[in-house]
């Protein structure tokens, strides 16, 4: 009996593409449904049940072949298909860090990884949102920019977003951002700071993370407290570019006492600082945002409002396997974040 590879590579197409086409589900062009159900009569195939009797669904590529209720429920490794995890550029330690974890699930779950970095470079979203509609990919997390044609197309029913907010009914995974700009207002206020610089990050897609951004700001102007705001831009960013424009701000700004902002950039502050003799935390106060493992391998340790990475991974793989099993999926997860106290508060 014939199985969907074999029909996939008779009819040139991709195996999820095959799956779809004889499901009569997803998206699929009429040219190659035509192919796939043309290639099917021509090598026998018979679906399930056609011949009265169960047919085991194929485990290769494609929803049709993976039952999985979630990422804890344990299959042999590889013998699922791939899911394709889309980021800025794993080489940042936040981004490093929850594709471990995420890495990790998804092999609890029977499937392979695979990695996209899009470094800056909006063609490849493109190719890798490519893949996924040629069936070459079960899935996607994705965070990354996403212009307006490209949502569009997009197969909703098999993408999860990390952090970006990307609607057209994609489930949104991510912190609980609000509470985290909460936390680190609160932080700032009870340091003594009087002055408050905001450091955040240029991104074409909204980002949910910078909703900590916008309530640490509204919060600290309620006490009172005045906050200058400046940026990075995503695409041009590199540590190297970090410590510059930190030290550009600081140089900008030299009545700032208190600064709120990721990890790697807090973590520049502090070496900035102290290349300045600018005493912390007497004169200067330091929040990060991430709970990355970078705050701890300087002196003194960055406190930070921390993530947690693990819970955001097993989330991201939990709803997305929901999503390629047809279950339903809620708008959004929103997963707490807390405290992790050092030395620059």
């Amino acid at each position: 009996m014939a199985t969907i590879r074999e029909i996939a590579r008779e009819a040139g197409v991709g195996l999820g593409t095959a799956s779809r086409a004889l499901q009569g589900s997803g998206c699929v062009s009429e040219e190659k449904r035509k192919r796939v159900r043309e290639a099917a009569e021509r090598l026998g195939y018979v679906p399930p049940g056609g011949d009265g009797k169960k047919k085991k669904q194929p485990s290769e590529r494609g929803t049709g072949g993976r039952r999985t209720s979630g990422a804890g429920q344990k299959g042999a490794a590889g013998d699922g298909g791939a899911i394709g995890v889309l980021l800025p550029d794993v080489s940042l330690p936040f981004y490093g860090n929850y594709l471990k974890y995420v890495q990790l699930e998804l092999e609890n779950a029977g499937y392979r990884t695979m990695i996209f970095n899009t470094l800056g470079q909006q063609r490849r979203v493109a190719e890798t949102l490519a893949l996924l509609g040629e069936g070459l990919l079960d899935g996607l997390i994705m965070n990354a920019d996403a212009a307006e044609d490209e949502l569009a197309q997009m197969d909703a029913g098999r993408v999860v977003s990390f952090e970006r907010m990307l609607g057209n009914g994609i489930p949104l995974v991510a912190s609980d951002h609000r509470r985290g700009g909460q936390l680190a207002a609160k932080l700032l206020i009870s340091s003594g700071c009087k002055n408050v610089m905001i450091i955040g990050a240029r991104h074409h897609t909204p980002v949910y993370a910078d909703i900590r951004i916008g309530e640490c700001s509204r919060i600290l102007k309620k006490h009172n407290i005045p906050v200058t705001g400046v940026e990075i831009r995503s695409e041009d960013y590199s540590f190297q570019s970090c410590g510059e424009l930190i030290s550009e701000y600081l140089d900008r700004y030299p009545w700032v006492d208190g600064i709120f902002t990721d990890d790697v950039e807090a973590y520049c502050a502090l070496s900035q600082a102290k290349k300045r003799g600018i005493r912390v935390p007497r004169d200067l106060k330091i929040v990060g945002y991430d709970g990355s493992e970078i705050t701890r391998m300087i002196e003194p340790q960055v406190t930070t409002i921390a993530q947690n990475m693990p819970m955001l991974a097993r989330t991201s793989v939990e709803v997305l396997l929901k999503k390629l099993n047809g279950q339903e999926t809620e708008e959004r997860y929103l997963i707490p974040v807390e405290i992790q106290k050092g030395g620059t508060t």
